[in-house]
Parts: C-alpha cells; structure tokens; sequence
C-alpha cells in the first residue's frame, strides 16, 4: 500500500481526533463501538507501517508506525489523567506489538509471514494482523 493511500490518510485523521480531545470531551459520552474504532486504526496503521517497511523505509521510522505511537500515547495519557477507558483494548491488544515494532531495527525485510511469527510469536494478540486491504484475509 502506498503510504499516502486514502485508507491510510483516514486513520492519520482518526488519530488526529483523538490527540486533539480535550477533558470535557473525554467526559462525554462514547458508544462502546468508538472502541472498535480506535483498536481497527491501530491495526491498519500497523499493517501501513509494514507495507512502509517493505518499500525500504525502517520500520521504526515509518510515519505510519510513529501515528500508532503516538494514538497509543495518547491513548495512556488519557487513561491516567481522565480515567478514560476506550482505549483499554487497544492498549492491552497492541502495547507488546509496538514495542516489539521498535525493536525490530532492520531496513528491509522480504517476507511478511516471518514478521508476522516475530511480532506474535509469544503475544499470540495479533495474529492475523496482515490482512489484504482488498478484503482478503491472511492468516500465514
């Protein structure tokens, strides 16, 4: 996917959102849904960063991952100085896999599915992670 894809512009828009809450928005109400939401932007941020990855950039370095970064930031911020509990799936689901996401310091890596075991391998959160954006899944 190219990194300036429609898709990929959406989730940096969905980020964006929720960076730019304040504490009275927080303390609105939130369709359990918007969760739903946040932890699906964080997965095709993912996957953007990957496919980043496979054009040559580093994958720590690839915009799409320092947007997941940054949503999970943003995410723990707001939990502890809000109480703000939507983002608790996404946290618990993905924490081990950004941080895991940094530590894999390689510029260029040729095969997804190895990736994929490397990511998962003891986390076992994000396994089918990798799904084509046509609509078809990958479970490698």
């Amino acid at each position: 996917m190219n990194p300036s894809t429609p898709v990929r512009r959406a989730a940096e828009e969905i980020v964006l959102f929720i960076q730019e809450l304040d504490k009275h928005s927080l303390g609105d109400f939130w369709l359990p849904t918007n969760a739903f939401v946040i932890l699906s932007t964080m997965a095709l941020l993912l996957r953007c960063a990957v496919e980043e990855g496979a054009l040559g950039a580093q994958l720590p370095e690839a915009m799409s991952f320092k947007l997941a970064q940054d949503l999970r930031k943003a995410l723990q911020s707001y939990k502890q100085d809000a109480a703000w509990d939507l983002g608790d799936i996404c946290i618990s689901q993905f924490s081990d896999v950004l941080d895991k996401f940094a530590a894999y310091n390689t510029e260029r890596f040729d095969d997804v599915a190895n990736l994929e075991h490397f990511l998962f391998s003891d986390a076992g959160s994000g396994a089918g992670l990798f799904w084509d954006l046509s609509g078809n899944y990958s479970d490698s």
